[in-house]
This record gives C-alpha cells, structure tokens and sequence, in this order.
C-alpha cells in the first residue's frame, strides 16, 4: 500500500458530528486502510477506553452517552501500523 504509507493516518478517516452529544460515527474514506483498534482519551490525556476491532468496518459508532461533557482524543490504529488522532468535543 505505497500511497497509504505516504499519507498521513488521519486522511483516510472522518468523525463525526464534531461537536457531538450521544455518538459519533467514525469512517474510513479509503477501503485499503483498515481500522485495528481505537483508543479514547479525555482531554488530560486520562485513558478512558479501548476496543479492538474483529473485524474491519468502514463506518461505525461510538457511544458517548457516558461521558461528560468535555475534549477528548479518539486514537485509531490501522491493521498498516498507522495511528490517527481526532479531537472531539462532547456537548450536552
């Protein structure tokens, strides 16, 4: 996947809404990458979760009904070693 390698992680997936209040959706806008697990942090770097991922969807949803409101950083890690990191804002 050369032009994967040269393009940073975070051009190949969107999240959104950005704000958000109940979930966001996160997409992967190029069928080579492939999503291996996410991360979220808040926005003092706390870890507040992970997930692996059994398979490779390109469009799924997050829950952030638990979460108060505030910044946090999604980390999603590529099956290619890639990692990209989104800010996003939980509003109520």
């Amino acid at each position: 996947f050369p032009s994967l390698n040269r393009k940073p992680a975070a051009a190949f997936v969107n999240v959104f809404p950005n704000p958000a209040s109940d979930n966001i959706t996160v997409q992967i806008t190029d069928s080579r990458a492939k999503l291996k697990s996410y991360f979220l942090y808040d926005g003092k770097g706390n870890f507040i979760t992970q997930q692996a991922l059994t398979t490779t969807p390109d469009k799924f949803d997050i829950n952030t009904q638990q979460l108060p409101p505030g910044n946090y950083y999604l980390v999603l890690e590529l099956e290619q070693g890639q990692r990209a990191t989104k800010k996003i804002l939980i509003q109520r």
